[in-house]
């Protein structure tokens, strides 16, 4: 099985738990790519 090359992946974290994004996506050879997106309350 290929990687696809044209998809984005919407992550859902607790705010708290934001700054990991980096981390996770540096795990499978890929990058942030947007903002920081709050949902609202």
């Amino acid at each position: 099985m290929e990687p696809a090359n044209d998809h984005t992946v919407f992550v859902h974290v607790k705010q708290v738990e934001a700054e990991r994004a980096p981390w996770l996506a540096d795990k499978v050879g890929l990058q942030v790519i947007g903002e920081l997106v709050e949902a609202p309350y």
